[in-house]
């Protein structure tokens, strides 16, 4: 079995770079690998023989790899992603026409401002649904690896394009506070609340450097969007001197539950592997 082991593990290192070392997959794949050996030395073939015949049964490097790619592509037009993408750009032309309209009235400066950070607070929500999705399609659906490893990397892909137009929208608002207020920064509320969005986007980025599981990056990003209403909605009802209205209160609690659903669903499904 030793010289299985060593096969075993040359085989996932030729598949890692056929595959582009997806890792869920691989794990996927040595999983089924593992179970067709043992049905064959189960059923009496030649320990001589059985990895061979294993593997031919899996397929070959370029035909696992070819399924791969094809797989890909299909995970990437999941129907969650794909929802995501086109709000994604209708939002984004919503802030076009926002920029356009508040740019003869307040400015182009302020106006950009305004346009950039609703367009990252914006985003901020799109990468909340998709956690939310992950969890509800855990409960009550099904996601392959390659779906799991889709839905990952477009919450990053969000994650960085929020960054990038938030911390804009910062900067810019910054240099109008300067003009107008004689000053670049004061911590109001909004302020406040832009920072704790923009830094849990920065959080979401590096839970992909870190290589987090799909599970723990679905709750970070429904947490995200406790932070953005509160940093974005709860911010603005404060700078007003009012209390937030209750259906910030309400967004909470159901956020609170998805959380909890995601936390109890993938406590289950690693006492299932385990198993």
């Amino acid at each position: 079995m030793r010289d299985i082991e060593k096969q075993i593990a040359s085989w996932r290192q030729t598949m890692s770079k056929a595959s582009g070392a997806r890792q869920e997959l691989l794990d996927e794949l040595e999983g089924h690998l593992r179970e067709e050996i043992d049905r064959l030395v189960r059923s009496g073939i030649s320990p001589d023989n059985v990895f061979e015949t294993a593997v031919s049964k899996l397929g070959s490097t370029s035909a696992v790899a070819a399924e791969f790619d094809k797989l890909t592509a299909m995970a990437s037009t999941w129907m969650p992603i794909k929802i995501a993408r086109i709000g994604s750009v209708v939002l984004l032309g919503f802030v076009g026409w926002l920029l356009i309209w508040k740019a003869e009235r307040i400015g182009v400066f302020l106006a950009a401002h305004v346009a950039c950070v609703s367009l990252g607070y914006g985003l901020m929500f799109v990468i909340g649904a998709l956690g939310i999705c992950s969890v509800c399609a855990r409960w009550f659906g099904h996601k392959g690896p390659l779906q799991r490893d889709s839905l990952r990397g477009s919450i990053f892909q969000f994650a960085n394009a929020s960054v990038i137009v938030t911390g804009v929208g910062v900067i810019l608002g910054s240099f109008w506070a300067r003009d107008n207020w004689g000053r670049y920064w004061a911590w109001d509320p909004k302020e406040t609340g832009a920072v704790l969005i923009f830094g849990w986007a920065l959080l979401l980025i590096a839970l992909g450097w870190f290589k987090a599981e799909e599970p723990t990056v679905a709750v970070f990003a429904i947490l995200g969007n406790l932070v953005t209403a509160w940093g974005w909605f709860g911010a603005n009802a404060w700078h007003s001197g009012l209390s937030p209205h209750f259906l910030l209160f309400a967004f909470t609690a159901s956020q609170l539950l998805f959380v909890l659903a995601g936390v109890v669903g993938s406590m289950a499904q690693r006492e299932h592997a385990q198993r």
